[in-house]
C-alpha cells in the first residue's frame, strides 16, 4: 500500500457495472472487520480511513460517469426527433 509501484487507473473497469450504494457498504464492512483482524489498531485506522477515501471516490466517479451517459442518450434521442 502506497509504495507508489501501482500506476493503473481502478475506477474505469467499474465505471459500467452495476455497483451502488450497498456493494460499498458491504466491501467497507468486510474491509473494516479483516483490518481489525489482521493490522495494530492504528495501522488499521489508517488502512479504513483510506478505504473510505477510496470508496467515495469510486462513488463520485461512477455518479458522473452514470448522469453523462443519461444526459448523452438524451442529447442522441434529441438529434434524432429533430
Amino acid at each position: 500500500l502506497m509504495t507508489g509501484r501501482y500506476h493503473g487507473a481502478p475506477v474505469i473497469p467499474h465505471l459500467d457495472m452495476p455497483i451502488g450504494a450497498v456493494h460499498f457498504a458491504r466491501w467497507l464492512a468486510l474491509f473494516r472487520e479483516t483490518a481489525a483482524e489482521t493490522c495494530p489498531t492504528t495501522g488499521a485506522a489508517h488502512l479504513v480511513e483510506r478505504a473510505e477515501r477510496i470508496a467515495r471516490a469510486f462513488q463520485m466517479a461512477i455518479a458522473t460517469h452514470t448522469a453523462e451517459k443519461s444526459n448523452q442518450r438524451k442529447d442522441d434521442a434529441q438529434l434524432r426527433s429533430d
